[in-house]
């Protein structure tokens, strides 16, 4: 996935969130986008819902990666190459907040230092769903770590 790619996506999810939000806020904790809820609206499909004091946050589930599918072309690197393999599987929630943290950070200037560290919470939530199973998100995972400019070809070690 491109950068481009990447911020068009990432306004693709807002605009849905705000058919529901009066303004979808980048949520500051786990959760995707952060607002105060439309009179009426009915809530997005492929979000939790968790009321805080001062208005709603929208957690991914793992349908909404159907969405993220458009956006993402074959991956370029080798990593995304081998996270592609587990498209389909089930997605944990450690994976889905994980594709959240990786979906806001496209939104914004990602230094060096936040991407190696993204990247290794990619490599390690990979390895621990490898062991376990499901690790149906880390494809899109991989997806925003390669939009972001991470995970330079080189040989993969999960």
């Amino acid at each position: 996935m491109t950068p481009e790619d990447g911020r068009r996506m990432l306004l693709a999810l807002r605009k849905e969130a705000e058919e529901y939000l009066i303004k979808a806020l980048r949520d500051r904790g786990d959760g995707l986008f952060f607002g105060v809820p439309r009179e009426g609206a009915e809530a997005p499909r492929g979000y939790r819902i968790e009321k805080r004091e001062a208005g709603e946050a929208l957690y991914p589930l793992q349908e909404i990666l159907e969405t993220a599918r458009a956006y993402a072309v074959e991956g370029s690197t080798e990593l995304t190459r081998l996270m592609e393999t587990m498209r389909g599987r089930a997605a944990g929630e450690d994976e889905m907040r994980l594709w959240s943290e990786g979906v806001k950070r496209l939104g914004e200037r990602t230094g060096a230092r936040e991407i190696a560290r993204y990247e290794k919470k990619v490599r390690q939530t990979a390895a621990a769903c490898m062991r376990r199973g499901g690790g149906g998100a880390m494809w899109a995972c991989a997806m925003c770590l390669e939009a972001m400019g991470g995970e330079e070809e080189r040989e993969v070690r999960i």
